[in-house]
């Protein structure tokens, strides 16, 4: 399961993508920004693959298959993606000499992680019910989810927004040294509560 090309493509593009992000400077240390962009390209990357690989063992009509053991696979394969978009961001916060590490970690803990093992139990969800149309299906989602927040940052009077994808988004003019609040930590466990009713489902 490990060596799968699925597996190896997304495991390539999640590591050109990191890269690209640090020729940017604002986004390209480990802080609250590239979390929330991690978190979107992943969230995409784990529905992909999980989607795919529930998808390929249940059409093996003779498959002897153990779920529990699936499910711990599948999310071991990505936090892999994960630990290599986590080691391209700190290393090159460790090159530009980024003081705040540990604030970046706690962003990265709290939104791209929370989001991968969220998207993870999405993927594993409609590659079960919808089969070949998973992946697709559990896209649809993930655009639905940022949409809403964004349609509501729009049509109503807040000018932030928590989102099961992205984490957070504090405005469209915010303060760049972002904190992490005690709402954020509350808010990210109620969505790996989710997860983990959804994995158990």
């Amino acid at each position: 399961m490990i060596l799968t090309k699925k597996y190896i493509i997304s495991l390539l593009i999640i590591l050109i993508l990191s890269l690209g992000l640090t020729f940017f400077p604002l986004i390209g240390v480990l802080g609250f920004d590239y979390a929330v962009i991690s978190a979107f390209i992943l969230s995409f990357l784990s529905v992909f693959i999980s989607a795919e690989i529930i998808n390929d063992l249940y059409s093996r009509p003779s498959a002897n298959i153990n779920t529990s053991d699936v499910l711990t696979k599948l999310v071991l394969i990505n936090l892999s993606l994960l630990l290599v978009n986590f080691l391209v961001g700190f290393i090159s916060s460790i090159v530009r000499k980024d003081c705040n590490l540990e604030l970046g970690l706690g962003f990265y803990i709290l939104i791209p992680i929370i989001t991968v093992i969220f998207s993870t139990s999405l993927g594993v969800f409609t590659g079960t019910v919808f089969k070949r149309r998973g992946f697709i299906i559990g896209s649809l989602a993930i655009f639905f989810i940022i949409l809403y927040s964004l349609w509501g940052l729009y049509n109503q009077t807040h000018i932030f927004f928590y989102n099961a994808i992205l984490g957070y988004f504090p405005g469209s003019v915010y303060d760049k040294n972002v904190s992490i609040t005690s709402s954020l930590v509350i808010y990210r466990f109620v969505i790996l509560l989710w997860a983990l009713l959804i994995f158990t489902g």
